[in-house]
């Protein structure tokens, strides 16, 4: 009786150790996986921040497209006006009305 004691007592330290190490090993494998996770979320981020970075590059570059024809296009109407010799009130007014509007999109403003 004693040596089947001595023997459960031995299986359940046995036991034990293992249940020890099993619970070591699954902690790190806890670990590594949210150290993973966490990587793999700080990536998603910096891809996300590069994509919308790089999204307002392209509308700022399209509105200076915009604000670069519509502006030539009013120096345009105005030089012709000049030279033409019919630079009306009218014209002048519409002019800085014009001037007043593109700044609205001006990409070096916003």
């Amino acid at each position: 009786m004693e040596e089947k004691i001595v023997l459960i007592v031995a299986w359940v330290e046995v036991k034990v150790k293992e249940e020890k190490e099993w619970r070591e090993k699954a902690e790190i494998a806890r670990e590594i996986q949210e150290k993973e996770q966490k990587i793999k979320e700080e990536q998603e981020t910096k891809r996300k921040a590069e994509e919308e970075k790089f999204n307002k590059l392209r509308l700022d570059s399209k509105r200076f497209e915009e604000y670069t024809v519509i502006q030539k296009y009013i120096l345009e109407v105005e030089k012709r006006a000049i030279v033409e010799n019919k630079l009306t009130q009218e014209l002048k007014d519409w002019i800085n009305w014009a001037n007043d509007k593109i700044e609205e999109i001006n990409p070096f403003d916003n």
